[in-house]
């Protein structure tokens, strides 16, 4: 469910409204705006769910882990290498 809602997230058309929402009302433990809200010991912090590399396509990532890349990307890297 946790990875559909990520999906729908980043295709959504309000996702930039809906991120500056989110970082306005303080949002802990949710995606918003194509982002993951956490906290931390070093405070409140939010992660991209987009690809760094491509900008389209959602990153890899688990309920406690988020990686930069999307698996594609992160593939292609790996074989650059």
């Amino acid at each position: 469910m946790w990875q559909q809602a990520v999906h729908r997230c980043i295709v959504c058309p309000v996702r930039d409204q809906c991120l500056e929402d989110a970082i306005h009302c303080g949002d802990v433990g949710v995606v918003r705006g194509a982002s993951w809200f956490t906290y931390s010991r070093s405070g409140r912090q939010f992660l991209s769910l987009i690809c760094e590399a491509c900008g389209s396509r959602p990153v890899a990532f688990t309920q406690s882990t988020v990686s930069r890349h999307c698996p594609t990307c992160r593939r292609y890297r790996c074989r650059m290498r």
